[in-house]
């Protein structure tokens, strides 16, 4: 059988072959373009069936808002049980150009079998609003379908395999904000060849985006793997929103999983980016969510919530350049190089309570502002300096962290729970509470312990903290101690059981407050 056409002389076999053949011209049935075409120009808008078959063609145009509906299965990959199957073995033609509005494709798989094109486009859509492809393969182009100055297309249960260099494109700068692009279901992977392609789906431009239910994955077994799932690039000039990206799988990706910039200008914007329920998992990927912009505050109002992130080798969260971000509920795993959260020069975000396992969990660098880091369950905070030039121009951020430390038996030093770098020359208010249970001794049982302190660093001194409220304590005594001698610049809260509390350990929580501009922030070893 033969699995792939490379010119009038040369084909790959599914078998191998028993005895050898020569100075033969090959043929891959009959050349049915012809025929199709007078079809659908007869067709006008009315529907044409394909029996279950292979048919050969070379390129087909639809200008008028035709359905092309088959004998069902043309969503199984090629080499499966018959379907209705549109074969092109051409290295660089589109197999289907479509400029009419309404036109509709269903049940029919379409698939190039030159084995490597160099151009074309499986199905391109130019101009042709409201199309619609259910149930359908698209499988072995270039390209396999392109998207372009359209709008409401809906891409529906379908499967999009083996492109050379994307999945599916979209590409609208005649309607740079109107016209939603729908993706519900569908599948994009490499399957059959060791192709890496750029991206599952590239978006440059076009109204919002929709990518729900939908799979992206790449084969290990063939080393074939996508670069980026979902590639969000906003072109020069253009100003649109919501792209959002729900209860989707995207697995085996070597870059990122989605991405979102701006073109080299650096002129687009975008705004409302939601990505949420999604699973970023299997082989490890750079960045699996990735958002930076070239312009300050270019891409704007985004949204990373209730996901599960696996993998990521730099970071799991990634922000550079961006404006009102609220990132949580999130599960982080796998070993990060970075941190699982990283921002850097971005204003304006919350980071609520995320499950983070691995180590940094969030990292705040340079040139951030107006934010709050909630209660991170497992990891850390690491701030880095802010480069803030004045205390009158100082931006405050609001940091909030939770985890549990054994504190030392009775008798040994303090244990250091978390340390501070203040920025230089400003200062912070930093609360401290630690609860637990103490455990041995004569009465063991619970306690409570408050602490507070106003944070303050000459520019190129040591750390002082003054009182701003008296200690407080309930049931067995904790010592805290605010720790300025052992990091020039820094400071350390750290805390042991008192003499008299008759205890011999004690396990507990630590929950840390701070509000003001911060440099570092590193918790204890031990967390």
């Amino acid at each position: 059988m033969i699995s792939a056409v490379s010119s009038g002389t040369q084909a790959t076999l599914s078998v191998a072959a028993t005895r050898a053949v020569n100075t033969v011209t090959l043929r891959y049935g009959t050349d049915d373009t012809a025929a199709i075409q007078a079809a659908i120009d007869a067709a006008g808008q009315r529907l044409i069936y394909f029996p279950s078959a292979s048919y050969l063609i070379s390129a087909l145009t639809l200008a008028s808002s035709v359905k092309l509906w088959g004998a069902g299965s043309g969503s199984k990959p090629p080499g499966s049980a018959p379907a209705s199957r549109l074969v092109s073995l051409s290295p660089t033609a589109d197999g289907l150009s479509i400029s009419a509005a309404g036109t509709v494709i269903e049940d029919i798989a379409l698939v190039n079998l030159h084995g490597g094109p160099t151009a074309g486009v499986g199905i391109r859509y130019a101009g042709a609003h409201y199309g619609h492809l259910n149930r359908a393969l698209v499988s072995g182009f270039y390209d396999c379908v392109a998207v372009e100055s359209n709008t409401y297309p809906t891409f529906t249960s379908s499967h999009i395999l083996d492109p050379v260099r994307y999945g599916l494109t979209f590409s609208n700068a005649a309607e740079p904000d109107t016209g939603d692009q729908v993706i519900l279901g569908v599948t994009f992977s490499v399957v059959s060849t060791p192709r890496n392609p750029l991206a599952a789906i590239r978006w440059i431009s076009g109204g919002g985006l929709r990518v729900s239910n939908s799979k992206v994955n790449g084969n290990r077994k063939y080393a074939g793997r996508f670069g980026i799932g979902l590639d969000c690039v906003v072109a020069d000039g253009i100003a649109t929103s919501d792209i959002f990206v729900t209860g989707s799988s995207i697995e085996n990706v070597t870059s990122r999983g989605v991405s979102f910039t701006q073109a080299a200008g650096g002129t687009g914007t975008l705004s409302n980016i939601i990505i949420s329920d999604n699973e970023f998992g299997a082989d490890v990927c750079a960045d699996p969510v990735y958002v930076v912009a070239t312009t300050a505050n270019a891409l704007d109002r985004i949204e990373v919530k209730d996901n599960l992130i696996l993998n990521g080798s730099h970071t799991a969260c990634y922000f550079e350049n961006v404006s009102n971000v609220l990132v949580g509920g999130n599960h982080i795993e796998g070993g990060v190089s970075l941190s699982a959260i990283y921002f850097k020069n971005c204003t304006r975000f919350l980071i609520e309570p995320n499950l983070i396992n691995t180590a940094p969990g969030v990292f705040v660098d340079q040139n951030c502002s107006r934010y709050t880091i909630g209660r991170q369950n497992g990891r850390g905070v690491i701030l880095r300096d802010q480069s803030i030039g004045n205390l009158g121009n100082t931006p405050m951020g609001t940091v909030e962290t939770e985890y549990t430390n054994a504190l030392p038996v009775l008798g040994a030093s303090y244990s250091t729970l978390i340390g501070f770098t203040p920025t230089s020359g400003i200062g912070g208010v930093v609360q401290a509470t630690l609860s637990g249970f103490t455990s041995g001794g004569v009465s063991p049982g619970p306690f409570v312990v408050t602490t507070k302190r106003l944070l303050v660093r000459p520019t190129g001194g040591s750390v002082t903290a003054t009182v701003l409220d008296s200690d407080s304590s309930a049931g067995v005594a904790v010592d805290f101690e605010w720790n300025t001698t052992d990091v020039p610049g820094a400071i350390y809260i750290k805390a042991r059981l008192n003499a008299a509390s008759g205890a011999t350990s004690a396990r507990g929580t630590v929950t840390v407050k701070y509000l003001g501009p911060l440099a570092q922030l590193v918790l204890s070893s031990t967390a």
